[in-house]
């Protein structure tokens, strides 16, 4: 039903909104903001986009040395 210019606006849409949430995080605005922004009551949605932007590390359970090299 989507054509090819249906899915590369969606495309585009898509890698605006992570650009700017990326901004925002980035100008100061707190994961739970964003989150609270969208709706969520989770905050996997936000963080992973903040971590496939290397904005923020991936933190294995346990792992505070790994948290704490990015600080």
């Amino acid at each position: 039903m989507f054509t090819d210019r249906s899915d590369e606006n969606l495309n585009k849409l898509t890698a605006d909104l992570y650009k700017k949430i990326g901004e925002a995080f980035s100008g100061g605005v707190s994961v739970i903001e964003l989150t609270n922004l969208f709706g969520y009551s989770k905050i996997e949605f936000v963080h992973g986009i903040l971590r496939n932007a290397k904005l923020i590390p991936l933190i294995v359970s346990g792992n505070l040395k790994l948290y704490q090299k990015w600080q």
